[in-house]
């Protein structure tokens, strides 16, 4: 297709590429302010791995990668809606407040980091996002081997972080730019299927379908 055909596809479709940005960026306000009103706690968990020998590299490497294994090990059990039932008891215990399972599970996320986990929890307000990881924390560190029986045998879990996640406007903003650059070549993607489908002529297109100048229009 010419530059000059789809540089007319896209003026005739201005109109609809305006408000697929709008209508974009309209959705990403509303995600985000739904968003800026829960907030998030992170728990960080170190494992160490029980190795025999102290101070040598070669022992040290192997800790490393031995913990590795034991950090997505674990990281399947916290996932698992046995560990949201254990967090959602302990949770009810500490504050007299029933929370079911399923409510923790939908807000607490896992992700492996370097001989760690880092677990993070998403609620309505700070209190209870820091007591719903206080109470993951405590799990891990006291109730954890009734899913995994052999964790304390090969390995020490040890609490490392636990602290509230600050907002990110540079991540809002870039969220932004990234769904407004997919809806725009998304727009101009439906946009030239359906010139192509429709197969209209357009007078601005005559000269370069037949390869001929226009030398005056009458419009």
């Amino acid at each position: 297709m010419p530059a000059e055909r789809f540089g007319n596809i896209l003026r005739r479709g201005r109109i609809f590429l305006v408000l697929v940005a709008v209508a974009t960026m309209a959705g990403s306000l509303f995600i985000e302010g739904v968003r800026s009103n829960s907030q998030q706690a992170r728990v960080e968990v170190l494992v160490a791995a029980h190795m025999a020998g102290e101070g040598q590299y070669d022992v040290e490497l192997s800790r490393a990668t031995a913990s590795d294994f034991i950090v997505d090990d674990l990281g399947l059990v916290v996932r698992g809606s046995e560990f949201a039932a254990l967090v959602a008891a302990r949770f009810s215990d500490d504050n007299k407040v029933d929370l079911a399972p399923h409510v923790v599970a939908a807000a607490l996320t896992a992700d492996r980091t370097h001989r760690g986990l880092e677990l993070k929890v998403t609620a309505a307000d700070a209190e209870t996002s820091i007591a719903l990881a206080m109470a993951a924390a405590d799990v891990l560190a006291s109730e954890v081997d009734g899913l995994y029986p052999t964790i304390y045998d090969v390995a020490s879990l040890s609490l490392i972080d636990l602290a509230l996640i600050p907002d990110s406007y540079s991540e809002e903003i870039l969220a932004l730019i990234v769904r407004e650059i997919g809806a725009f070549v998304i727009a101009v993607v439906v946009l030239v299927l359906w010139d192509v489908f429709r197969r209209r002529l357009y007078a601005e297109d005559v000269g370069d379908i037949l390869g001929l100048p226009i030398l005056a229009r009458f419009d």
